[in-house]
């Protein structure tokens, strides 16, 4: 049995190694720290304390 340090790694290498992935609703690409470098922050605002709330805008990178 693997243990958790080493499928830790295993993952961690995996992840590295994705690049330029076409998802069916984004694109995948990690940079060396693991981040998602296509991630996007979807911005909305509440202008009451109801449910749905607006949609400001998006950010990426």
């Amino acid at each position: 049995m693997l243990k958790k340090t080493t499928i830790l790694i295993l993952t961690l290498l995996f992840l590295f190694s994705v690049k330029d992935y076409k998802g069916v609703l984004t694109d995948v690409s990690f940079d060396e720290k693991g981040d998602n470098i296509n991630a996007k922050l979807y911005l909305y605002k509440f202008d009451e304390a109801t449910y749905p709330a607006t949609y400001v805008g998006e950010i990426s990178q």
